[in-house]
């Protein structure tokens, strides 16, 4: 990947408004290929220092960041967080196993 390409992949990555990646997705790898490249380091910092010129409008907080899930991608962050639903269902296996489990006992 040239120099250009690599820095508007790095620069995409830290514009986005909200960063939530599944594991194995396409932003998981796209921020896995940035982080991995010798020129993180330089391009991170390139855009840290020049907020306003290359991200105009965004907080300097949130492009920190940004900046910070993109070098670690295993954050909790990047995992699509579980819905209610699913929470749900997890408790109710739960205390079925529970249940099943006392009843061998008696």
């Amino acid at each position: 990947m040239n120099d250009t390409a690599y820095r508007q992949l790095l620069v995409g990555l830290v514009a986005l408004p909200k960063i939530q990646a599944t594991p194995k997705g396409l932003l998981h790898g796209a921020a896995i290929t940035a982080r991995n490249d010798r020129r993180f380091a330089t391009v991170a910092a390139e855009i840290t220092d020049n907020a306003d010129a290359v991200l105009p409008g965004r907080p300097k907080e949130l492009i920190d960041r940004h900046i910070k899930l993109v070098s670690e991608p295993f954050d909790p962050f990047w995992f699509s967080q579980p819905d209610k639903g699913f929470e749900v269902k997890q408790w109710a296996l739960l205390r079925k196993l529970e249940r099943d489990y006392l009843n061998k006992l008696k």
